[in-house]
């Protein structure tokens, strides 16, 4: 057997930087997840996808180590849906596969609605940002007739309010992250976490 190089082309990156998008949800898909039990956990994987093919995908965990972990995951898939449709999710779901399904008929359906993306950040020692989501406020909630899609500069503070840097523990021991605000999406200025 021999391999053809004639019609490869040169991959071209890909993803998102952090900024603001205006994206489209392109997939929805139901995975399990190692948990540091050794069993597995639930979680619905949402990609957005720009209109000039940039995706990003975010887990959504649906299931948490104890009882309130999981009202805390499943609190992002609330915020996300009442930040889009501008209503609650009312409905009792049976199996995760229900909701995946509801998620994918909601998104994906007819109507597929713009969702206007945060994207943040973690920058890592060596200096590579790896693109996430906050827990909450990353749908921009301002008047839709005022979002600029950008990628935010390096040394702008709205890029600075969103991507936190990942530090070494005290001890040394492990690496643990600092929490980036989220931007008001009317004003841009930082706004506490509900959590702090």
């Amino acid at each position: 057997m021999f391999l053809n190089f004639n019609d490869v082309a040169v991959p071209t990156a890909n993803y998102i930087e952090p900024g603001q998008y205006r994206t489209k949800v392109s997939k929805v898909e139901l995975t399990d997840v190692a948990n540091k039990q050794g069993g597995s956990k639930k979680v619905l994987k949402v990609t957005f996808t720009t209109k000039d093919d940039k995706s990003y995908t975010e887990n959504f965990y649906l299931q948490g180590e104890t009882d309130q972990k999981t009202k805390s995951a499943l609190g992002r898939l609330q915020y996300f849906y009442n930040a889009v449709f501008g209503k609650t999710i009312s409905e009792s779901f049976k199996s995760f596969d229900e909701i995946k399904d509801y998620f994918e008929a909601k998104f994906m359906g007819k109507s597929k609605p713009d969702v206007l993306l945060i994207v943040g950040g973690e920058k890592q020692e060596n200096g590579t940002v790896y693109a996430r989501l906050g827990f909450t406020r990353f749908i921009y909630e301002g008047n839709e007739k005022d979002f600029v899609e950008e990628v935010f500069e390096k040394d702008s503070a709205k890029y600075k309010e969103v991507v936190s840097v990942k530090k070494s523990t005290a001890a040394g021991i492990g690496m643990a992250s600092t929490s980036a605000p989220a931007l008001n999406a009317t004003t841009g200025a930082a706004v506490s976490a509900p959590w702090e």
